[in-house]
């Protein structure tokens, strides 16, 4: 499975893992969390399991965001401090969405902007590695441009 490193050995993206083989392609190039956007959870595929995630030791986070939308606040500081908090243990974190563009693209710009970044300093970081995940929605567009006045928000999430 195809993934994007946005932080080497740190966060990765992609589009959504559905089979066996994915996962463990995903934890041979050294993911061991992972953040779920997607409405319905990848347990929902055969053979993608908790003993699975366990068997190959993946913390799963799953917070579902409906497709072209934004995540709430609240899933914003939920989804930073997992990232935080794993690769602070290092334990590199992979998010993904359904085709890895809109709502992955999102999280990824949210996560450069709770580094300090502005809504153009993340895209240009996310477009050299990742242009499709640059395709953001208007929703989530605005949902960034405000974000931008909120960072203090992520302050006390760890680093």
């Amino acid at each position: 499975m195809k993934i994007s490193w946005i932080e080497p050995d740190q966060l990765a993206a992609s589009s959504i893992p559905c089979s066996l083989a994915d996962m463990k392609s995903l934890h041979k190039q050294g993911i061991r969390a992972i953040i779920s956007l997607p409405e319905r959870p990848i347990t929902r595929f055969r053979g993608i399991d908790a003993d699975l995630l366990a068997n190959l030791d993946i913390t799963y986070l799953h917070v579902p965001i409906q497709d072209h939308y934004a995540p709430t606040l609240d899933q914003a500081q939920t989804i930073i401090r997992f990232i935080r908090s794993q690769t602070a243990q290092s334990r590199p974190v992979l998010v993904h969405c359904n085709a890895g563009v809109g709502r992955t693209g999102t999280i990824l710009h949210t996560f450069f902007i709770a580094r300090g970044l502005s809504v153009a300093e993340a895209r240009m970081a996310i477009q050299q590695v990742r242009p499709q995940s640059t395709l953001v929605s208007f929703a989530q567009r605005e949902f960034l441009g405000e974000l931008v006045n909120q960072r203090e928000v992520f302050a006390d999430l760890g680093d």
